[in-house]
């Protein structure tokens, strides 16, 4: 009986703030479970960290165009 539109700008956040959960906990499993094995395959050029680095700097950015989303307009700063 009680029912409620989303607005599309709902589903665009929440898409965001997902991708940044499944970004970060893809950097954990790889700095915890797959450093090892990518250290060994590479000959010790490249380890797990590195990676995990990338993948939580891609899910702050996320995190940094969803809070940018959702105070649009309401802060007036030039860096954003």
């Amino acid at each position: 009986m009680f029912s409620f539109a989303l607005s599309r700008a709902y589903y665009i956040v929440v898409g965001y703030l997902t991708l940044a959960f499944v970004f970060m906990v893809g950097s954990q499993v790889i700095y915890f479970l797959a450093n090892d094995p990518l250290c060994k395959a590479s000959q010790e050029k490249v380890d797990g960290s590195f990676i995990a680095t990338l993948l939580e700097t891609v899910s702050v950015v996320l995190l940094i165009v969803t809070w940018s989303s959702v105070t649009e307009g309401s802060v007036d700063s030039p860096y954003i």
